[in-house]
Formats: structure tokens, C-alpha cells, sequence
């Protein structure tokens, strides 16, 4: 303690003694030294000196500072600024713009991730004290913060968007989950038991060459459908995914041009009544019929009561399986997916949707305009996140759950904490007992711990689930060869006779390794085939096979 007291009296004097030139070189050592307070001092004048505000180092040395005060355990260090980690983020981008030469680009990224990390820390903490709004801000500066220098952390935005949930912030959660699925957070294959995960992954991935003409993209949307049902959520989804919500015509106030579905398609913008004209077009080239309906909403966001003079929005009413069922697909296509309205039931849908025409509002004793403005939208109507319908997928909270889970194992294991990577797969485990790759990662989780009992069991599990997959049955193989060699090697230091009891145990261990083995090799991507096929021949030749040999050289030459 006295030795640093005396360096930092050296370095205040050796200040006075230089002036303005050794600033910022004193500040970096004080920061050195763990003079936060002084180091902040210094670093802050140097950064508004003519002389020095467009030097990167400055903008650098700032950046650490600034870190360091906003990770330090003292807690009169973290007073000296109200968010010492957004002012180290400001100053690493600055010093990022005037590094031209690219000199400090590596310890910046390190230290842009680092202030990511420190923010996720303290979102962390927020969360588990239920201070759900201060830890969507921290989370989202989390993913702000990492994404500058190319880091996509989804986990960080996903902690973001359910914390701004919890908070009550449904603005916020919206814009951030509509951003987890711009970014393309998969969805697993957990629930590959339903059709939906299969229409929705291929209305996503349509290729442009079909999106020009109503009839060539209707054709290829409709051919994994098995009934209309089908057909209309899948057209449902390609627009959602592909169109916007044209703002800037809103905005602009130029409405009165003719509707065009050609136009949709080529800007891959619309506003509520080009959707509707683009899926009663889509639904029209496979005869599937199709209303627009023009009437009046109400929507909780900014709901204040206020009758609209005229009809304001359009939605429709398509016939499937012989009866009419209510979509907003405008309303579905933001944030992300909002799948609340594919099929809302018309008792639910009137909430919100009041049609100029009562015959569209679908139920058995149809609602005045006066009733219809005089109930407040409940704030459950137009929902939150992406993916969320209580129709007909009333799991996919689960699947935004398991999605979580899969993000933080994915970290955990980036960092090999172990642990808290295991700890994740068991949540995703309880969501679904059936996911193959869940074991399989349980498992790889044991061996790294040296675990092979509780590894071999995992991989089994995932066999038993799946199998035809190559992995584990390459896992346990290499196991139980791993297995072997370790006896061989412990066998060398033993007499004869225990050694021959040891090689013997060996063998049993390679004659274990086989099936697996040879059932990776005949399941195995070709150039891990090859692999596999040397493992296979040095095991035959131990073993004493030659004819095995010949049999698999035999299948390579094919």
C-alpha cells in the first residue's frame, strides 16, 4: 500500500514537472497502478486537449480506464460516473475511428467484448434481484457492445427482450424479439413432431426466383401443404417473412395509387391493404377463397378511447376447410411473427378488429360500434413476442424457453464452464426428453469431465432416440478404445503375468469398441469415413481380422 502510494506521488509530480504532454502517458500508469480516481481525472482532460482528442491512444487509454472504474469491486471507484461502461464503449469506438493503421484493433475487440461481458454481469445481477428494467438495459447493451466488433450474442438480446417482457416494456420486447428473428434464432427440432416448425422453415427459405408472380409462388408454397389449413398458414408465413410494413408511404400520406400485388412483391413492401390483396391473390391461384375486409381497430399501445371517423385498416376473411376463418397478416408480420392472428378465434378477434360489414365479425350476436369502442383492448391482444400464438401452437412459449436454454449452453461451453453448460442442457431436457443432439452434448459434457460411465449412458440415449446418427456411435467407440490404451499403457509397468490379465482387458475393450465403430463407419460423412476406417484397421489388426480388413477396403473402393 505504501509502495503504490509513493509511485502515485511520483507520477502527480512527475505531472507538474511536464505539463501537458505526459498526461495522458501518467494517466495510463495510474490506471496501472489502480488509481482509478486520478487515472479518471487526467483521462478526461487529455481527451478534450486540442493536442491529444484525436490520437487514438487517448480514446484507448480512456476505454480502459473507464472499464476498469465500471468492473471495480470498489464500489467509490463505480460512483465516479453514473455508467462508466457505456462512456469505455463510446471511447473504444472513437478510438476505433482514429486508429487508421488498425495498431490497436486486436486489444480493442478484446476489451469491446470485455465491456459486453461486463454488462451481461450486471444485467445478470438485475434479473435475479426482479429489477427487470435496468436489466433489459444492461442485456441490450450487452449485445450492442459485441455486435460492434462482429459478435452476435442472441443470448444477451434474448435475456434483453424477456426482461423488457417482465418490465411491463412491450415496445422494447417487441422491437428486440423482432430483432432475434431478423438475426434467424433457429428454432429446434424438438417439435419436428408437428408440421409447423417443417412450413415455417420453408416459407423462409423460398428462393427469389419464385417471388415475382402470384401463381409461381402460391405453387411452390403450396407443396409441402396436406389440406388448405396448411396452405393458408404457409402463405401466412412467407409474408410475414418477407414483406414490410411500409412506413414511409404511412408516413408520407400518399395514398391514393392504385394496389398492386406486382409492386408488393418487387419492393417487398406494403401497407395493411396490399397485404390483404396479397394473400387473398396467393390463396385466389389455388382456389382457396378470400375476403378483404375494410374496418375499424383498436390497438392497446396507444388505445385512448377515440373514435376513428372512418375505417382505418384492413384484414381477411378466408375460407378453409369449408369455414371462414379471421387473419391479420399486416398485424402478424410485426414484431417478427405474431402468429396470434392466423385463426384468432372471432370472439377474440373483435377485441380489436370491428368490420364495416357485422356479417365478417363471425359470431352469433354481432357487436355495435358504440360496444365495440366503449371496451378497452385487453393488453394480451396484439401479445408480445415472436412466435406466440394460443391457436394453433400453443407451445411455442416453450420452444422461446428451450431457445434460451440452448443460447446459454452455447456460452457456457464458448467459455468451458462445464457446469453451467450442463446445467442448461437439463433445462432444455425437461422441455423435451426426445432430442437426440441434447444427449449427445450431455454426453460430450462427461468425457471432457472424464466421465465415460455417465457418457457412454448419454450417447446411448441419443442412439436409442436417433438411430442412424453418427456421432455417438463414433463417441462411445473412441471410448472404449480410449479405455484400452490406457490399460496397454499401464500394463507396461507390470510383470508378465499381470501384464497379460491387463492386455487381456485391453482386448475386451477393443472387441467392445467394434459394433459402434463399424456402425460409424458405415453411417459416416465421407471424409469421416476415412477416419473411422484407419481407427477400424489398427483395432482388426490387433484383434487379429484380417478378413474384416479386406471387407471394409472393399465398401471405401465402392
Amino acid at each position: 500500500m505504501i509502495k503504490t502510494a509513493l509511485t502515485t506521488l511520483i507520477i502527480m509530480i512527475s505531472i507538474i514537472l511536464n505539463g501537458q504532454i505526459n498526461k495522458r502517458t501518467s494517466a495510463y500508469d495510474l490506471f496501472s497502478y489502480g488509481s482509478l480516481d486520478l487515472a479518471k481525472q487526467l483521462i478526461d482532460e487529455v481527451a478534450q486537449d486540442e493536442s491529444t482528442i484525436l490520437d487514438a491512444e487517448t480514446w484507448y487509454y480512456r476505454g480502459l480506464i473507464y472499464f476498469e472504474i465500471g468492473v471495480s469491486i470498489d464500489e467509490n471507484y463505480r460512483k465516479l460516473d453514473p455508467d462508466p461502461l457505456s462512456i469505455a464503449f463510446i471511447s473504444f469506438k472513437k478510438a476505433i475511428e482514429l486508429d487508421k493503421k488498425g495498431e490497436l484493433s486486436d486489444s480493442i475487440q478484446k476489451y469491446t467484448i470485455a465491456v459486453g461481458e461486463g454488462y451481461f454481469y450486471f444485467g445478470g445481477i438485475y434479473y435475479n434481484e426482479q429489477k427487470y428494467k435496468e436489466a433489459a438495459i444492461s442485456f441490450k447493451k450487452a449485445f450492442d457492445a459485441k455486435l460492434s466488433v462482429g459478435q452476435v450474442d442472441t443470448l444477451a438480446l434474448n435475456y434483453a427482450a424477456k426482461s423488457a417482457e417482465f418490465a411491463n416494456e412491450t415496445l422494447l420486447a417487441k422491437d428486440y424479439y423482432l430483432k432475434l428473428f431478423k438475426i434467424g434464432v433457429k428454432i429446434p427440432e424438438v417439435y419436428n413432431d408437428s408440421n409447423f416448425n417443417k412450413l415455417l422453415d420453408y416459407a423462409k427459405n423460398a428462393p427469389e426466383s419464385i417471388e415475382n408472380k402470384i401463381l409461381d409462388l402460391a405453387l411452390y408454397l403450396k407443396r409441402p401443404a396436406k389440406d388448405e389449413k396448411e396452405i393458408v398458414e404457409i402463405f401466412f408465413f412467407w409474408i410475414a417473412l418477407h414483406i414490410q410494413f411500409d412506413d414511409e408511404t404511412i408516413q408520407s400520406n400518399v395514398l391514393n395509387y392504385d394496389h398492386n400485388t406486382k409492386n408488393t412483391l418487387l419492393s417487398k413492401k406494403a401497407i395493411c391493404q396490399e397485404f390483404a390483396e396479397l394473400l387473398c391473390e396467393l390463396c385466389y391461384a389455388v382456389d382457396i377463397e378470400c375476403e378483404i375486409i375494410l374496418g375499424r381497430t383498436k390497438d392497446y399501445f396507444n388505445y385512448t378511447g377515440e373514435r376513428l371517423l372512418t375505417p382505418d385498416h384492413t384484414w381477411n376473411a378466408i375460407k378453409v376447410i369449408n369455414k371462414w376463418e379471421l387473419i391479420d397478416v399486416t398485424w402478424g408480420s410485426s414484431p417478427g411473427l405474431n402468429l396470434r392472428y392466423l385463426f384468432l378465434d372471432p370472439i377474440d378477434f373483435i377485441e380489436d378488429h370491428f368490420p364495416e360489414d357485422s356479417i365478417w365479425q363471425l359470431i352469433d350476436d354481432p357487436i355495435t360500434l358504440d360496444e365495440f369502442y366503449n371496451s378497452k383492448p385487453e393488453e394480451s391482444v396484439r401479445g408480445l413476442a415472436m412466435l406466440d400464438t394460443t391457436a394453433n401452437l400453443s407451445a411455442y412459449k416453450t420452444i422461446e424457453q428451450y431457445n434460451l436454454y440452448i443460447d446459454e449452453y452455447n456460452h457456457y461451453i464458448t467459455i468451458t464452464e462445464l457446469d453451467n453448460a450442463m446445467i442448461s442442457l437439463n433445462n432444455a431436457l425437461q422441455i423435451n426428453k426426445t432430442d437426440p443432439f441434447i444427449f449427445l452434448q450431455i454426453g460430450n459434457i462427461y468425457n471432457m469431465k472424464g466421465d465415460t460411465a455417465n457418457a457412454i449412458r448419454a450417447y446411448e440415449n441419443a442412439i436409442r432416440i436417433k438411430s442412424d446418427f453418427f456421432e455417438p456411435y463414433n463417441e462411445i467407440g473412441n471410448l472404449y478404445v480410449r479405455e484400452a490404451y490406457c490399460i496397454i499403457d499401464k500394463a507396461r509397468y507390470l510383470n508378465k503375468n499381470e501384464s497379460d490379465i491387463q492386455k487381456s482387458g485391453a482386448d475386451e475393450m477393443m472387441r467392445k469398441s467394434l459394433p459402434y465403430l463399424e456402425k460409424s463407419f458405415d453411417l459416416a460423412p465421407e471424409d469421416e469415413q476415412i477416419i473411422v476406417s484407419q481407427m477400424l484397421e489398427e483395432i482388426y489388426n490387433i484383434l487379429g481380422m484380417p478378413e474384416k480388413i479386406v471387407s471394409m477396403n472393399a465398401k471405401l473402393n465402392k
